[in-house]
């Protein structure tokens, strides 16, 4: 059985882009855009935002990356 690298194996240290899930849940979406669960929906159905990934038959997640780039894609409020 291989076992996976550590983080001194990789001479890394832990940071959190490291230790958050690559797919995350609608309710992490939420709130990570403060958007709720509807408005994201209507949002994908209109192509403005990342579609859901289909992860098993009833189970969907989100892209981590694709959320943050869309965030930061916003324009800022002045």
């Amino acid at each position: 059985m291989k076992n996976s690298p550590s983080f001194s194996d990789t001479n890394k240290s832990p940071n959190q882009e490291t230790l958050l899930p690559l797919v995350v849940s609608i309710i992490q979406v939420s709130q990570i855009t403060t958007l709720s669960s509807s408005t994201i929906y209507r949002m994908i159905k209109k192509g403005d935002f990342p579609e859901a990934i289909r992860l098993t038959q009833n189970r969907n997640g989100f892209l981590r990356e694709e959320i943050y780039e869309w965030v930061n894609g916003r324009t800022r409020v002045n």
